[in-house]
């Protein structure tokens, strides 16, 4: 069953810092460390990699309060393979860096 070859754990942490801009808008810089068991390692990457730090990721991001209620979000993120997980993605020549950006929309009550 393919659902079996993906047991594992992922444990992941960060941390993140706030910078007011002005009455509407913030600078949110972030960075998150992933790190993953045998099992989540060799479901993900193959057979062979191991226990270990998995990813890292930074983000920088700007909310802004449209209205008390409404915050629409920029954000964009950089994120890198680590460990095992990279040196088994550059072993078959791909890609273990990746940028990546959007917009999120959010109504709070």
């Amino acid at each position: 069953c393919i659902r079996d070859r993906y047991k594992g754990t992922y444990v992941g942490a960060g941390a993140t810092w706030d910078r007011e801009l002005g009455s509407t808008t913030t600078l949110k810089l972030a960075a998150d460390f992933g790190w993953g068991s045998d099992g989540y390692m060799n479901g993900y990457f193959g057979g062979g990699v191991g226990a270990g730090a998995s990813d890292l990721t930074f983000a920088v991001s700007i909310p802004w309060h449209v209205l008390p209620l409404i915050t629409v979000e920029s954000h964009v993120s950089w994120a890198t393979l680590l460990g095992g997980a990279k040196d088994f993605v550059d072993e078959r020549d791909a890609d273990w860096n990746t940028v990546f950006f959007g917009v999120t929309a959010m109504f709070s009550f």
